[in-house]
Order: structure tokens, then C-alpha cells, then sequence
């Protein structure tokens, strides 16, 4: 998952894709694939506060959504170009990591990164405490300039949620098509 890299649908390093190229389903992939392609993608910022080992807190904020995938890796690589950052790339996954994951406890983590709009932004009670105790001062204003150098955004990512519509919506569980090119960053 683009939201977590740790946490593949089978375990470490065992994800569906994985095993559905070993087990030779072309066909499937290539749906999921398709899939990918056409649907609406979401730029979303995650954060965890780890107090105790796998005992996180944790907050997901949707920052900007409604776009194709090369816009939201365009807009990926811009928020990194914009912050001396270089997003990491793994398989079809890209991050861009403000904190990246360490083996310490108490530790924190902050990330962008793009994945199909099927994510809501929430956040854990008493998150924001957590996360100004733990964060260093540095990490809390770069985080901060991350959402202020956002096209048309401000740094209050609670107020960056565009809302897409129940009707323009597909099924639960299922990505949302995306329509014709949106002009939400021009």
C-alpha cells in the first residue's frame, strides 16, 4: 500500500500482486492495471507518532484529490522539487518522506504520497498532542511548508479536502473514474 509500506495485503513482502504474478493471472493484472490508470488519484499526507512499539498514533489527511495519476505524481515531484526532497519510489509506490521510519521508540513519521482516492481523511483523538510532543520543531515546520507550497492549498490540511460529490462517487471499495481533466490546479 502507498500509505503504508509495511503493511502488504499477505504480510512483508507478500502482496496480491505478488502472488498474482506468480501465479501467472495476466489477465487480472492487467484489469487492476486498467483500473489504476482510469481512475481519480489523491495526494495524502500521513503521519504516526509511535509512543510505544506497535502502539501508533496516527492521522491521514487527504490534501488534494480528483486528479489522474500523472497529475498526482507531477504533483508529488513538485511538493519534493519545492522542499529539496526526492520522493522515494518503490515498485508503483512513491512517497515523499519528511520523517522516514526508524527503529526507535518514541519515533515519528511523515509522508505524501499519491494513491487512488479511496481514502478519507481521519485522525486518531488526541493525535495533535501526541504529535507536538513528539515532533522535533524542524520536522513541524517543514511539515507546515509542505502544505503551504501546495497549489492552490493553505497549511491547514483540514480545510484542503476538496469534496467530491456522493453522485460523481462509484461503489464502496471501488476508484472513482476519473472524468475529464480537472482544472483544479490552473
Amino acid at each position: 500500500m502507498a500509505l503504508n509500506p509495511r503493511s502488504a495485503l499477505f504480510g512483508p513482502g507478500k502482496s496480491l500482486a505478488d502472488r498474482l504474478a506468480t501465479g501467472h493471472a495476466e489477465t487480472v493484472l492487467a484489469m487492476a492495471a486498467d483500473e489504476l490508470a482510469t481512475c481519480r488519484w489523491a495526494l495524502y499526507r500521513v503521519r504516526r507518532c509511535y509512543t510505544a512499539p506497535a502502539t501508533a498514533w496516527r492521522s491521514l489527511d487527504v490534501i488534494a484529490r480528483g486528479m489522474s495519476r500523472d497529475r498526482a505524481h507531477d504533483l508529488l515531484a513538485a511538493l519534493g522539487h519545492r522542499l529539496d526532497l526526492t520522493p522515494e519510489v518503490d515498485r508503483d509506490h512513491r512517497r515523499l518522506w519528511l520523517a522516514a521510519p526508524t527503529l526507535d521508540v518514541p519515533r515519528v513519521e511523515e509522508l505524501f504520497t499519491i494513491a487512488p482516492e479511496a481514502a478519507a481523511t481521519k485522525q486518531r483523538k488526541r493525535f495533535q498532542a501526541q504529535w507536538q510532543l513528539h515532533a522535533t520543531p524542524e520536522l513541524l515546520d517543514l511539515g507546515d511548508k509542505a502544505v503551504s507550497v501546495l497549489p492552490n492549498t493553505h497549511p491547514s490540511p483540514r480545510t484542503l479536502t476538496q469534496v467530491i460529490p456522493p453522485a460523481t462517487r462509484r461503489l464502496a471499495g471501488r476508484c472513482p473514474r476519473l472524468p475529464e481533466e480537472t482544472s483544479m490546479f490552473e
